[in-house]
C-alpha cells in the first residue's frame, strides 16, 4: 500500500474507533501527511499531519511481519497512535521522517508492545534551539502510556534535537534485550532522552 497526495491520501492506512485494525505481511510506504488541518471520522478529529503511514485512533491495533518505509509526517512518520493499543511485531520500520516527533512512530496515550522487529535509518529534523521537549524520537516519541519494547534492533536513527532512538514523556517503559546502537542526537540523548 502507499499514499497518493493527488487524491488527499495523506495515511496510507487510517484506522478510528474501538474495534482497531490488524494487517499481516503488507508494505506501507510513501504516505506524506504534510498539510495541516484536520479532518472528521465519525465525529473524531484527524489531524492531516500525523502518521503519513499509519495513523490510528482507539483501538487495538496489530501490525506482524508488516515493512513501514519511506513515509514523511510532521509526527509519528511511520506511525502515529492516539489513545490506542499498537502492537508491532516482527516487522521493519524504516527510513521514515518527522519534521517535529517520532521518525518511526508517535503514540500519544497509546499502550504498546514493541516486539522482534528492525528500526533503522528514522529522522526526527526538528530542532528545538535549547529548548526542552517532548521533541525529537528518531525511531519513536511515547507520550504516556505503557509501553514494552523487546528484542528489538534499534539501529542508526537520527534525531535533530532529543532521543536519537526514543524520547519519552510520563511514559512507563521496559527496555529488554534490545540493540540499540548508533543512534544520534544533537541535543540529548544519543540512544533516549527521558521526560518523568
Amino acid at each position: 500500500m502507499s499514499g497518493n497526495t493527488a487524491d488527499n491520501a495523506y495515511h496510507v492506512v487510517l484506522g478510528v474507533g474501538s474495534a482497531g485494525i490488524a494487517l499481516n505481511g503488507f508494505t506501507i510506504s510513501g504516505g506524506q501527511a504534510t498539510t495541516f488541518g484536520s479532518f472528521s471520522v465519525s465525529g473524531t478529529a484527524i489531524d492531516r499531519a500525523a502518521g503519513g503511514g499509519v495513523c490510528l485512533y482507539q483501538g487495538n491495533n496489530t501490525f506482524n511481519n508488516c515493512l513501514i518505509e519511506n513515509n514523511i509526517a510532521y509526527q509519528g512518520g511511520g506511525i502515529y497512535a492516539a489513545n490506542a493499543t499498537c502492537n508491532i511485531l516482527n516487522g521493519t520500520i524504516q527510513s521514515n521522517t518527522v519534521y517535529y516527533h517520532g521518525g518511526g512512530f508517535y503514540f500519544l496515550g497509546t499502550n504498546s508492545t514493541i516486539e522482534h522487529n528492525i528500526i533503522n535509518l528514522n529522522t526526527s529534523l526538528y530542532s528545538t534551539n535549547g529548548s526542552t521537549g517532548p521533541f525529537g524520537g528518531g525511531a519513536m516519541l511515547l507520550s504516556g502510556g505503557t509501553h514494552n519494547i523487546l528484542r528489538n534492533s534499534i539501529v542508526y536513527n537520527f534525531s535533530a534535537s532529543f532521543g536519537g532512538a526514543i524520547t519519552t514523556e510520563y511514559a512507563t517503559l521496559l527496555l529488554q534485550s534490545n540493540v540499540m546502537t548508533f543512534n544520534n542526537a544533537n541535543h540529548s540523548g544519543g540512544t533516549a532522552y527521558a521526560i518523568s
